[in-house]
């Protein structure tokens, strides 16, 4: 039995609207959110998950819980809230929420995104923090990163032994779907 936290951190800048991954990328980000909830909750009994939503700036769309309706709601109403892509913000919320944590040490972080990152505090500087207390952060990126992205996402998954997932294209999805969940879980 597992007893840490995750924290789903939703990308909800303008570029999710994008349409390369039909209907959008919000709606694939959305779609593996539920996944990793229905994974989660329906294997690991004391796991709780929160939700993060960010742009330039991160916000908290549900505090830690177990309540699966509650997380599905709270899923399905992240909407596109404006410019710049800061992930780093989204894990600085995370791990204020994270301080309620059961489990102080060994919760996770998940960003799901579609990368360009360009606002906010780095990633590699966050992370720190992020190690320092034992959580880990994973990062699934839809479509192809660029050369800035892979310099903030490889010291930050190497820094917190982390996992790193990059959907390169809409014909991959369907495999990646079933098995991120599983990939976000290992130990």
């Amino acid at each position: 039995m597992r007893f840490y936290d995750i924290v789903l951190c939703i990308d909800t800048s303008y570029s999710v609207r994008g349409r390369d991954f039909p209907p959008n990328r919000l709606s694939v980000l959305k779609d593996i959110a539920l996944k990793i909830v229905d994974y989660v909750l329906s294997r690991e009994p004391f796991v709780r998950i929160g939700i993060v939503g960010f742009y330039m700036y991160a916000y908290p769309i549900i505090d830690l819980t177990r309540n699966r309706s509650e997380l599905v709601e709270a899923i399905n109403s992240v909407r596109v809230m404006g410019e710049a892509t800061a992930p780093g913000e989204a894990v600085k919320e995370a791990l204020d929420m994270l301080v309620l944590s059961r489990s102080p040490e060994g919760s996770r972080i998940t960003i799901l995104t579609d990368g360009t990152f360009n606002y906010g505090i780095e990633l590699p500087v966050i992370a720190y923090y992020a190690r320092r207390r034992s959580y880990r952060i994973d990062i699934v990126l839809l479509g192809r990163p660029s050369k800035t992205d892979i310099k903030l996402i490889t010291p930050t998954v190497k820094m917190t032994k982390g996992v790193y997932v990059n959907i390169h294209s809409p014909r991959y999805l369907e495999k990646y779907l079933n098995e991120i969940p599983t990939r976000i879980l290992i130990d």
